[in-house]
């Protein structure tokens, strides 16, 4: 049988890949990691991005804030929301490094901390200067 075409018109049944017969016969898929951690991990980056956004977004809005009232309250409240979105990411990261068998990147660990303490650092100054006004 050319084709590898059965008498009754079906396809044979796929052969196993070499990358399987290594693993035992199974084809190896995803992390290794339980599916909780994956949606946890899936969370904290998806946290950490909003949280980039966040300060992006209040930086532009802080910069436009001679324009009108209504940027100072968006840089206001985005700051705010960077705040909340820092004390997820960090509680998230805390649950990531428990949870997971593997190590996550130590680039995404250092980004988080150092996105998650910069809108503090941000509003302590604020504070600062508006304490000594």
């Amino acid at each position: 049988m050319p084709s590898g075409k059965r008498k009754s018109g079906r396809r044979a049944p796929a052969r196993k890949t070499s990358r399987a017969k290594k693993a035992g016969g199974k084809l190896r898929r995803g992390t290794g990691e339980s599916p909780a951690a994956d949606a946890l991990t899936t969370g904290w980056l998806l946290a950490l991005l909003f949280l980039l956004a966040c300060e992006l977004g209040g930086l532009v809005t802080w910069l436009l804030g001679d324009r009108g009232l209504g940027w100072q309250l968006a840089a206001e409240y985005l700051l705010v929301a960077s705040l909340a979105l820092a004390l997820f990411a960090l509680g998230l990261l805390a649950v990531v490094l428990r949870v997971r068998r593997s190590r996550p990147p130590a680039v995404l660990v250092a980004a988080t901390w150092a996105l998650s303490l910069l809108p503090w650092g941000v509003y302590l100054l604020l504070w600062w200067r508006h304490a000594g006004a």
